[in-house]
């Protein structure tokens, strides 16, 4: 069951979704280059859930938060197998009262350079300086 999940998860990932969205029962949605996409072929059902849980090894943190009056979410890590290689991503679980919502974000398993980043000659200065804080905001 929880294999639903993962294959739309590794599918997602090969489209380069930055987001990925999955509610129970409800349609699932993706953010890709091209925007928040919905994906209505996927219907995650509570035992999809629940599978995934116990494979990825954060299923006591999903029961805790079901049967809890006053936990309504948690965060968690996985990794898994894609098309491209190991993939690690960071969940986002929480209830509502419509059901168990989940939220992955790919992490990217190779930090990515500076230069790789094409940043402005500004914000390198800004991130090689050696002592202070630097605080940067902005949309993500």
């Amino acid at each position: 069951m929880g294999g639903n999940i993962r294959k739309f998860l590794i599918n997602a990932i090969a489209m380069k979704a930055s987001d990925i969205h999955l509610k129970v029962e409800r349609p699932s949605y993706i953010r890709v280059p091209a925007g928040l996409t919905m994906v209505a072929d996927l219907l995650v059902t509570q035992e999809d859930v629940e599978d995934l849980a116990r494979e990825f090894k954060f299923y006591k943190k999903l029961e805790k938060m079901m049967n809890s009056e006053d936990q309504y979410s948690f965060d968690a890590a996985m990794q898994m197998e894609t098309r491209e290689g190991s993939q690690r991503l960071r969940v986002h679980a929480f209830k509502t009262l419509k059901g168990v919502c989940m939220n992955f974000r790919p992490i990217p398993i190779n930090i990515p350079t500076v230069e790789s980043l094409k940043l402005p000659k500004e914000m390198i200065n800004v991130v090689n300086r050696t002592s202070g804080v630097a605080i940067i905001c902005g949309a993500t």
